[in-house]
């Protein structure tokens, strides 16, 4: 009697604990299928949970609809995606799956978190970004290459007041471009601790996308960026955020190896079902420091700024269970690409 008395104990504990977590949780079968959930999921969407149970996991979330839970489970960190509310609007949530073994019978759990307030901070961080990248940096730079014009003597001889003062400018404009780039890239050493969250979206408003937020730093480097015309159609399923930012280095890397009037070019190609994304300059091949920020940990690099890039861009692609990998043009030049899967 002790015993049942203390079994009975337990799973009211189990129960309680599992109905107080903050989060929504929600148990599922190999196929998806809802076993059970708690309180927190009940109040997230507005369905008392008897509606629930014997429904797939699609219902709740659309975009888990055919997929493979043990899929998602093996990346191991959490991801983005948009659930449906009862009546019908959709609520953005970060989501963990994890495997529970049960009788040798494979059960997942999913840890629903409701992201509507991270999403909103995020929104108005990309804003502000933006704000820094097309309306300060590209103005800013163009100011900084003119003075430099002017100061190496390309415009004519300065008189020596002047030449001081356009030497202050010059000075300052630098520093706030530093300013400016330690707001767009995050410090390096603190990467290894950033959150990924994964979702699913289109490669080609991705690629897009690269090309208008890149092209007119690269024109200011006098290069341009070309996009092979033959885009993949399909989806990725990866955090477009850290995604936006390899993509930025690798193009910065490549800027600064190009040489005046050449192109860069941005290769997309399907290998099976996967896509290859690749960066191509025409000017100097990887240096054996560069070649080794490709595998070096953060923080064991070398601290020039295009070490730095390379490192931390290998690192998110690392967490895309990829790699970052390099060949050496037979013209001359670099490409640096990595491959991702199509969903």
């Amino acid at each position: 009697m002790h015993s049942t008395n203390q079994n009975i104990s337990l799973d009211t504990i189990h129960a309680s604990i599992f109905n107080a977590h903050s989060d929504g949780i929600l148990v599922m079968d190999s196929l998806g299928t809802i076993l059970t959930a708690n309180n927190a999921i009940a109040a997230l969407f507005d369905y008392p949970i008897e509606m629930l149970l014997g429904k797939n996991i699609s219902y709740l979330l659309p975009e888990l609809a055919e997929q493979s839970l043990a899929q998602y489970q093996m990346l191991g960190v959490c991801f983005e995606s948009a659930a449906m509310h009862r009546d019908g609007h959709a609520v953005p949530v970060e989501l963990t799956i994890d495997l529970i073994e049960d009788n040798n019978q494979p059960i997942f759990s999913a840890t629903v978190h409701d992201n509507s307030e991270r999403k909103s901070v995020e929104l108005f961080r990309e804003r502000i970004i933006s704000t820094f990248n097309h309306q300060l940096r590209t103005p800013l730079t163009a100011i900084k290459g003119s003075l430099d014009i002017v100061l190496a003597g390309l415009t004519g001889e300065l008189p020596e007041k002047a030449e001081h003062h356009i030497t202050v400018a010059n000075r300052n404009s630098q520093r706030l471009l530093n300013v400016i780039e330690d707001i767009l890239n995050p410090e390096h050493s603190e990467i290894e601790g950033l959150s990924y969250y994964f979702e699913t979206f289109d490669i080609k408003n991705f690629i897009t996308n690269v090309m208008d937020e890149n092209s007119a730093h690269a024109q200011l480097h006098e290069v341009t960026l070309k996009l092979n015309d033959d885009i993949p159609t399909g989806k990725f399923f990866a955090d477009r955020v850290r995604l936006t930012q390899v993509m930025y280095n690798l193009i910065n890397h490549a800027t600064a190896s190009a040489p005046s009037n050449s192109q860069i070019e941005i290769n997309l190609s399907k290998q099976f079902d996967q896509v290859c994304i690749a960066v191509t300059n025409h000017g100097k091949n990887l240096s054996d420091a560069q070649k080794s920020a490709l595998i070096d940990k953060l923080g064991e690099t070398s601290s020039d700024s295009a070490s730095l890039g390379l490192t931390v861009a290998s690192a998110i692609i690392q967490k895309h269970q990829a790699e970052l990998k390099h060949k050496n043009n037979q013209d001359g030049g670099t490409t640096l690409y990595f491959e991702l899967p199509l969903q």
